[in-house]
Parts: structure tokens; C-alpha cells; sequence
């Protein structure tokens, strides 16, 4: 436990102590969460009510975008990380040290994560402002942990990837266009065509961004009822799926380079 604690801590100095000196950084960031606010609160002053959805438009968007906020942080922070570190030649070194290498890879992204919890804790304070908060804690903390390990396990396939095939990129892109179309985070997935309505009911965010906004409110934003057998086997689905596909492209990656010492593309 300590040893978690102390890498977390070690990657989070690290990165404050670079990123204090670029202060435009921090400027940029509250911009960009300010101005994608505005966005979405003119966006609903405009289309008013919708059929399928029980508050505003801007408060349907923001509880969804507090919690993909979570997932973005906790999925790419790694591998943002990683890029990092093959730059500075520090990888292998890193990977082969007398931690181990899903320590290494879990705590890498400490200050992604923190931005990310910043993030989503402003989302939330703007609602409660707004509109009110009528908070269930124990559906608000099983959609938040649950979205927590999710977005760790989808962060070391990703890191594992770039890792041996630079390919992170496009599971990065597959994230985000899963993210708008399927988790009905800025729109009901009721509006798409069935078929893709199939693909969204298998994706797990969908699930928890549902559960989400229930726990924030206590009627919920959205017509869609929760279906919790359903939530139970996709969500364990994923895990179980996630997880076995981490373990080989674990063994696979520590392989090559304990064989060759280096990785393929550096």
C-alpha cells in the first residue's frame, strides 16, 4: 500500500512541479471547461424541452459530461504518460524497475486522474448551484468507482498497445466516438436507428452515465429506467473481457522487451 502511495504522490509532484511552469496551461484548461459550458447552456436555452428527457437539455449534458470527464482522465492519463517517458528515453527502464509494471502503469497518469476528479467536482458544483443536487451516495459512488475501474482497465490495454504497436491513437479515436454516439452523454440513445440503439445498450458507459445522473437527482434526467440485471452483466462482462485481454497483452509486452531490451518502434 505504501508503495502505491508513494508513486502516486512521486508522478503527481513530478508533473505539478513541470506544469507550475506553465501557467498558460492552467489558463487554457479553465478556458476550454468554461467555454464547453457555455456551450451546452445556450445549446439547451435554444432546442427548450425534449420529449425524452425530463430536465433541461444542459443539465441532461453536464451530470453525462461529470462523468465521462472521470473516464477520459482515468483511460488516457497513462498513456499521455507513456509518450512522455519514450520521449525522455525512460520507459524500458521504468517498466524493468524493482516495481511492478502494473504500478508503474496504474499510478503513471496520478496527475491526469487529479484533473479529472477536478473536473468532474466542478461539474457537479456548477448543477448544485444551478438546479440543485438530491444526492443517493450509494448509486453515486458504484457509477463512480465502477467508472474508476473501468477507465483503469481500459488504460492498460491502451498503454500495453502503444507500447508494442504504437497503436493507441485509434483506440483513443474508438473512445470518443463511443463516448458521443453510445453513452448518451450528449444526446437519448433512443434517437438513434435501432441498430446502433443495440450497440449502445452493450457498451458499459451507457449504464453508468444512467446510473449517474439517477444518483445526482431524484427523479433522474432521462425517460430511460434502469435496468439493473442488464447493468450487472455488461458491466461484469467488460471487466472479466478487460481484464483477460490486460493479462496476455501484459505477459506479451514485458516479453519483448526482457527479449530484445527495447521496444519495437524506439
Amino acid at each position: 500500500m505504501k508503495s502505491w502511495i508513494y508513486l502516486l504522490s512521486l508522478w503527481l509532484k513530478v508533473d505539478f512541479k513541470i506544469n507550475s511552469s506553465y501557467r498558460s496551461r492552467w489558463l487554457y484548461l479553465t478556458f476550454q471547461f468554461f467555454i464547453t459550458l457555455s456551450l451546452f447552456y445556450f445549446i439547451s436555452k435554444t432546442v427548450g424541452d425534449i420529449e425524452l428527457i425530463d430536465s433541461s437539455y444542459f443539465v441532461f449534458v453536464s451530470s453525462g459530461l461529470a462523468l465521462q470527464s472521470l473516464l477520459s482522465g482515468f483511460s488516457q492519463g497513462t498513456t499521455q504518460k507513456l509518450s512522455e517517458w519514450r520521449d525522455y528515453g525512460m520507459l524500458e527502464e521504468l517498466l524493468l524497475s524493482y516495481h511492478s509494471p502494473y504500478k508503474i502503469l496504474l499510478t503513471a497518469g496520478s496527475s491526469f486522474y487529479f484533473l479529472s476528479i477536478l473536473k468532474t467536482a466542478l461539474y457537479l458544483f456548477i448543477l448544485e448551484i444551478m438546479v440543485g443536487l438530491h444526492l443517493n451516495v450509494i448509486l453515486f459512488a458504484m457509477s463512480v468507482l465502477t467508472t474508476l475501474v473501468l477507465g483503469l482497465l481500459l488504460s492498460l490495454v491502451s498503454s500495453c498497445s502503444f507500447m508494442v504497436w504504437k497503436k493507441f491513437g485509434l483506440l483513443d479515436i474508438f473512445g470518443k466516438i463511443s463516448a458521443f454516439f453510445f453513452c448518451g452523454t450528449y444526446f437519448p440513445v433512443e434517437v438513434l436507428p435501432n441498430p446502433l440503439q443495440w450497440v449502445a445498450s452493450i457498451n458499459p458507459m451507457l449504464y453508468l452515465v444512467q446510473l449517474f445522473r439517477y444518483s445526482l437527482f431524484e427523479e433522474g434526467v432521462s425517460n430511460r429506467p434502469i435496468h439493473f440485471n442488464q447493468f450487472y452483466l455488461v458491466i461484469f462482462l467488460s471487466f472479466g473481457i478487460l481484464m483477460a485481454l490486460n493479462f496476455q497483452l501484459m505477459k506479451f509486452t514485458l516479453k519483448k522487451i526482457k527479449k530484445s531490451g527495447i521496444l519495437s518502434h524506439f
